[in-house]
């Protein structure tokens, strides 16, 4: 079984690699879409890419409170008739600006991502109302668990925003935040595994997985904001982190059979994780593969979380023992 998961992570890896490869922003370069560009900033905006008093671009107030500027207008209006301009062609659907073309609903750049975040961010807040109700602070990891709900709360709480109004600080704080879910996964790991080794061990752990958080984010923040880089990374760490979760299940699961719920949270996981490699242009200009990809994860953290109370009870009753 083992084997098997190693190899699977390995397609989808290289199937991953592959994608990286291959995609492009051709709309945004396209002459066709420049010229639309030009002339409707030209024709509307001011010199500080403000809306102009002579503007026939329409906006609403709500646009000026989350800063979408007449560049971002122009640039949302030209869009659409470049994706015209090829369709007509016969060429595929373009990207533009590393994205697909999404239809703005209620000033939310993707709302089908945007939605399926919030109803992770329910799923997830709800699930750790359950945990703290059922597992006393006294019980072993109780705080280490609760601390991965709030980083998975402020990861959603980001992506909600990113994908509302994607600008460079939105993306930057959704890709960092998303990375540490990634690595506080991976430290979860070394600390449940490692708490019956000697102590140096989980905090040596713990350094790595810091070291490792902060080295990504300071090369986003200050090298280069690179979405296959980041991709690559999170898949990579991720991947790693979910095969030596799964294979400590393997071992553990005579001995503790509730690890099965955290088996199945992992196979969800990667089944998910097509979503994010096999991509394709936007059904009806709303749901493309990021947002299915999001809307498959919901239901994960009811299975983690079976895991995760079955688990502290069960490490509570073994002290018990040794008491």
């Amino acid at each position: 079984m083992a084997r098997q998961v190693v190899a699977t992570i390995a397609i989808l890896f290289a199937l991953f690699a592959v994608f990286c490869i291959v995609q492009g922003s051709e709309g945004d370069q396209s002459p066709f879409y420049r010229n639309c560009i030009d002339k409707c900033i030209q024709a509307n905006c001011t010199k500080g890419g403000k809306f102009s008093n002579t503007s026939n671009v329409h906006y609403s107030t709500l646009d000026t409170i989350i800063g979408w500027t007449c560049q971002d207008e122009c640039r949302y209006t030209c869009m659409w008739p470049t994706v015209e301009a090829f369709r007509g062609r016969k060429w595929n659907v373009p990207q533009f600006h590393g994205k697909w073309p999404f239809v703005r609903v209620l000033c939310m750049q993707e709302v089908a991502s945007v939605t399926f975040s919030i109803l992770n961010f329910i799923v997830q807040l709800n699930e750790w109302r359950k945990f703290r109700k059922e597992v006393n602070p006294d019980y072993p990891f109780y705080w280490m668990w609760s601390f991965y709900v709030m980083i998975c709360l402020n990861s959603w709480v980001w992506s909600i925003v990113f994908h509302a109004r994607d600008t460079s600080f939105t993306e930057i704080m959704d890709y960092v935040s998303a990375f540490s879910v990634v690595t506080y996964f991976l430290f979860c790991f070394g600390a449940r595994v490692g708490s019956h080794l000697f102590r140096g061990a989980t905090v040596v752990h713990a350094c790595l997985c810091i070291a490792l958080y902060v080295f990504h984010a300071t090369y986003l923040l200050f090298v280069k904001l690179d979405y296959g880089y980041n991709m690559i990374v999170n898949i990579s760490v991720g991947g790693i982190t979910s095969i030596v979760w799964f294979a400590w299940c393997v071992k553990k699961q005579r001995e503790l059979p509730h690890t099965h719920y955290l088996m199945h949270f992992l196979l969800g996981l990667w089944a998910t994780m097509l979503f994010e490699i096999l991509d394709f242009e936007p059904i009806y200009w709303i749901f493309d593969a990021h947002a299915i990809w999001h809307c498959t994860t919901i239901p994960l953290p009811y299975l983690l979380f079976r895991f995760v109370k079955a688990d502290c009870k069960y490490l509570h009753k073994e002290k018990e023992k040794n008491i």
